[in-house]
């Protein structure tokens, strides 16, 4: 009885206080659309304009709403939000529901799933013959799991809409990050992941729930899971429902049971441990980082490169260090979260090490590529002279071949004027009796004058 009047004097109060209800249900649309259903509601005794006002998910943009069912829609600068309004007349406690139409954007297609998986094949054989093959594949496999995961959920709620919503939510961080590291060659090759050690082991929670009353009673309990965890990670829920805050952003545990006068209940949920990051990840920055340091070393960026070296193996080692330590569920998860951090600045450290080697070697190759120029220029400019020559004289630049056979000719030209020159020399010194060469022992004959005769004396 006392319960019957609680429930009357709620009603009551809702039927005069709220005098609009948001959202209170979606049904299925069109195929790909969805209505989302607002009750407007009178609750006075006499005629009334009653004014709306609903948010829209944040999931929808004004080109995702099909049909407004006459509101109109606006932006909210406060709460970064769309949201429709407008006002309707309603006789005396009358209510009405206004349907509003959009598209149905929380969902991940068949298509999608396979044009990921197959750019993430693509990436994965490009490793196929190279040491990172194995981890790469491992990797492969928890992307396109978590894909086919997310689409198993969605056809086990297909009907029912509000359901699937929420894991679409719970998952939405999941799909997009996803959706960036599938075009990436370089993800599949630097982020190694340890299946071994993120499937075997559990951490488990503990709850108690206790029943103070002397009489039965029934509970409908809630508890919520750390920030990290999805339905998936549970690995024994002890018969609870994993569901989806979306205000909070969290999963919790669902359940309703009866409990007997002072009954203590005790649960213990295993969870497959997350809250781990893998040495291996750990060890494939640090090789990353080294590769980096010995490229650059003797460049000018070797100091600025040690500098951010010192920082990034500083934080990987206490990555490692920290995880050592399980004792406390709750200094472990605490831990994990500031090593989460840690390893996120230590991976763009690694990528501005990346940054700086591949500005090395495209320093080192521009001064190849130079040096190269500069030598087939030099050998340009020797022959410019007889292209210049050959254009002069035939109206047109020679051919390959024709270049060669002027080169040769000059030659020959060269060595036929330098052994005339020579046997000229050679003749002109027998007659003034020199000899061709002065060896060991020669002589130098000398050349008495010519005397002039009596005659040419008178």
């Amino acid at each position: 009885m006392k319960r019957c009047s609680q429930i009357c004097l709620f009603l009551l109060l809702l039927c005069f206080l709220w005098p609009v209800i948001g959202l209170r249900s979606m049904a299925s649309a069109a195929p790909g659309n969805v209505f989302i259903n607002i009750v407007a509601s009178n609750g006075a005794n006499e005629k009334k304009e009653t004014q709306i006002k609903y948010y829209l998910p944040k999931e929808i943009s004004p080109e995702d709403v099909i049909n407004t069912a006459g509101l109109k829609l606006d932006y909210d600068l406060d709460t970064s939000m769309y949201f429709v309004y407008g006002s309707t007349e309603l006789g005396p406690k009358e209510s009405k529901i206004i349907k509003l139409e959009v598209r149905d954007v929380w969902r991940v297609t068949d298509e999608e799933v396979d044009l990921l998986r197959a750019q993430i094949d693509r990436n994965l054989a490009l490793l196929e013959k190279t040491e990172l093959y194995d981890s790469a594949k491992m990797l492969r496999d928890n992307m396109v799991g978590k894909l086919e995961y997310v689409l198993a959920q969605q056809k086990n709620y297909s009907d029912n809409i509000e359901r699937r919503i929420e894991e679409y939510r719970a998952y939405a961080d999941q799909v997009k990050e996803i959706r960036t590291n599938a075009f990436s060659a370089q993800y599949l090759k630097s982020t190694p992941i340890d299946e071994a050690a993120e499937k075997g082991r559990t951490v488990k929670f503990v709850i108690e729930v206790k029943n103070s009353a002397d009489e039965p009673k029934t509970f409908k309990q809630q508890h919520y899971l750390p920030a990290e965890v999805r339905a998936e990670h549970v690995v024994d829920s002890q018969g609870f429902e994993v569901r989806f805050d979306e205000s909070r952003q969290q999963a919790y545990l669902s359940k309703e049971e009866e409990f007997k006068p002072g009954e203590t209940k005790r649960y213990e949920i295993a969870i497959r441990d997350i809250w781990n990051i893998p040495e291996t990840r750990v060890d494939s920055l640090k090789k990353r980082a080294e590769v980096s340091i010995e490229g650059i070393k003797g460049s000018e960026y070797e100091e600025g490169a040690n500098y951010i070296a010192e920082a990034l193996l500083r934080d990987l080692e206490a990555i490692k260090s920290s995880q050592k330590e399980k004792d406390d569920v709750k200094k472990y998860i605490g831990a994990y979260r500031i090593n989460k951090e840690r390893y996120k600045k230590s991976d763009e450290l690694v990528r501005q090490l990346e940054a700086l080697l591949a500005t090395v070697k495209a320093k080192k190759l521009e001064e190849f590529e130079k040096s190269k120029v500069t030598n087939v220029l030099q050998k340009l400019k020797a022959l410019r002279g007889i292209m210049s020559i050959s254009q002069a004289i035939f109206g047109k630049k020679p051919s390959i071949t024709t270049t060669w056979y002027i080169i040769w000719g000059v030659l020959a030209f060269v060595a036929l004027f330098t052994s005339i020159h020579f046997f000229t020399w050679w003749r002109k010194a027998q007659v003034m009796g020199e000899e061709f060469a002065i060896k060991a022992g020669g002589t130098i004959k000398e050349v008495t004058a010519v005397e002039e005769s009596p005659e040419e004396k008178k």
